[in-house]
């Protein structure tokens, strides 16, 4: 949930000079509800609701009218959600089809006990299961972090229907250098990416952020307090995620995915996932383009969504080496 709020904080003044201060104070939820709405009407999203195999799942999706090609997915990390997409999709949208959904255990999306399983596999094969439901047999398909690596699992497991990979910081590449988040726990400290309180809600966004923005208290308030509600199971859900699920190196490994083509992105300043790990993947993958963005953490789509949009858009035509 904290990553989206890097757009929520640039809403601040619509609140306010909005007429929707008192709102803020009064029932902090609505007004950030508020904002997220116009977000994403603002990026041209609707939301979308969809049940298989009896789970129900919400997604944004948006794009031109009566668009046949196939679309664009994107797919959230780790404690993230569909919303953390929503700038960069205000530029996508106007010349594509874009679906964006909260992953089962994220987000508006069901939220069926650890025993369901969350390996990745297991989510790639559960998002199998929503595109057969959407007729969608070919896509591009985008991920961050857990995204990321989600995205990989699926082009492997399903290769004819992958069109291309766009991966911003994708997680499980297990043969990248530590990352100082890594390195944090190794010495004791717990996953700064499961929040309980305020103060762990507040030092996530300095893990996740190369420069955190500053929140208004209600959004602060409203996403901590989703956080917290998620907190043992987004703790559960970790441990399959590592415990258990195959890294990238071997997901790829000589699957067909590997030779797709792909748009590698990356933060100089993540915390949580070393930039190494483009240069990994890059070896994996003969048909990769990597970019490094300066000053960036680990949400490059939510800190500068306009120049990932504009490198994908140029990428996707051709015009990046």
């Amino acid at each position: 949930m904290a990553k989206k709020l890097l757009w929520l904080a640039l809403l601040v003044p619509l609140l306010v000079f909005g007429g929707v201060a008192g709102l803020a104070w009064l029932a902090p939820d609505t007004a950030t509800g508020l904002a997220i709405q116009a977000e994403r009407r603002a990026s041209g999203l609707h939301e979308r609701r969809v049940t298989v195999d009896g789970l129900d799942w919400v997604l944004l999706e948006g794009g031109p009218d009566g668009d046949t090609a196939p679309p664009l997915v994107l797919i959230h990390g780790f404690g993230g959600d569909k919303d953390n997409w929503t700038r960069v999709a205000r530029t996508l949208t106007q010349t594509q089809r874009v679906l964006i959904p909260d992953l089962i255990g994220f987000g508006d999306s069901d939220q069926p006990p650890i025993s369901a399983g969350y390996t990745v596999p297991q989510q790639a094969e559960r998002l199998h299961r929503l595109l057969q439901q959407l007729g969608i047999s070919k896509l591009h398909l985008g991920g961050n972090s857990m995204g990321g690596w989600i995205a990989s699992t699926y082009a492997a497991a399903h290769p004819d229907a992958v069109l291309s990979l766009w991966l911003l910081a994708p997680a499980g590449v297990a043969n990248a250098d530590k990352s100082e988040m890594v390195q944090f726990m190794e010495a004791g400290g717990a996953l700064p990416l499961v929040v309980h309180d305020r103060a762990e809600f507040d030092a996530r966004l300095n893990w996740v952020f190369g420069s955190a923005p500053p929140l208004p208290g209600f959004v602060r308030k409203t996403m901590t307090a989703r956080a917290a509600a998620n907190a043992l199971l987004h703790e559960q859900i970790r441990q399959q995620l590592y415990g258990v699920s195959p890294p990238q190196e071997t997901v790829l490994g000589n699957s067909p995915a590997a030779q797709l083509s792909a748009l590698i992105v990356w933060g100089s300043k993540d915390r949580i996932l070393h930039p190494s790990g483009a240069s990994v993947l890059r070896g994996l993958m003969p048909n990769s383009t990597s970019i490094l963005l300066p000053g960036v953490g680990h949400l490059p789509m939510v800190e500068q969504p306009q120049q990932c949009a504009a490198d994908y858009l140029k990428w996707r035509a051709g015009l990046l080496p």
